[in-house]
């Protein structure tokens, strides 16, 4: 199935649901089915490195950031500590707890911190302004069977039948997500340890 752009995607879900009832908005539908589909996404594609400073010994989460991967302050690995209660550190290390939208980092100082964060990103959401993404592009069963999900659930009556159909589809089709996920994020050469310095050491 080639699903170029939002226009192709609700053409072909006009197609299966023979047109639009009255009232009935499919980019809605579409909107919905972000709304699924996004928050459970963990995908090579969604892989994203900022560069910040922090600000009040603290950083804010960038706004499409939905899980952290991993956390650098001033070239060390942060490490995640408790945001309540005693903080045990070695001399030199850096720890790090989230509050709110923000992780804020210890032991306090009042220089900035340069941080390094790599984080999974959520899709960019399909409108007029962005009419693609890689989900689209790379995974259009996704997008479909969530979509048309939606759809059957507005229309509801004998149609919520098939929208359980359309749910085991994506359910089917977010496999194929994970599947290439791990299969490019654990393919290559292996890690080695040398047990000796690293490069340039």
């Amino acid at each position: 199935m080639a699903l170029e752009n939002l226009d192709a995607l609700i053409t072909a879900m006009e197609d299966v649901l023979q047109g639009q009832l009255d009232g009935e908005d499919f980019s809605r539908h579409v909107a919905l089915a972000e709304g699924d589909v996004f928050p459970i996404l963990k995908h090579y594609k969604m892989e994203k490195r900022v560069a910040l400073t922090t600000v009040g010994g603290a950083i804010t989460f960038p706004a499409d950031m939905q899980e952290a991967i991993s956390i650098l302050v001033d070239g060390k690995v942060a490490l995640l500590v408790p945001s309540n209660g005693p903080v045990y550190l070695r001399a030199g290390e850096i720890g790090f707890y989230q509050i709110g939208d923000q992780y804020v980092f210890v032991p306090e100082q009042a220089a900035p911190r340069a941080v390094v964060l790599t984080y999974f990103a959520r899709p960019i959401p399909l409108s007029t302004v962005a009419p693609t993404n890689w989900l689209l592009t790379k995974f259009p069963a996704v997008y479909f069977h969530a979509a048309l999900a939606r759809g059957y659930r507005y229309r509801g009556g004998d149609a919520l039948a098939l929208e359980q159909a359309e749910k085991a589809s994506l359910q089917e089709a977010l496999m194929a997500v994970a599947t290439d996920h791990k299969r490019v994020t654990q393919s290559g050469n292996s890690i080695i340890s040398i047990g000796g310095a690293g490069f340039g050491d």
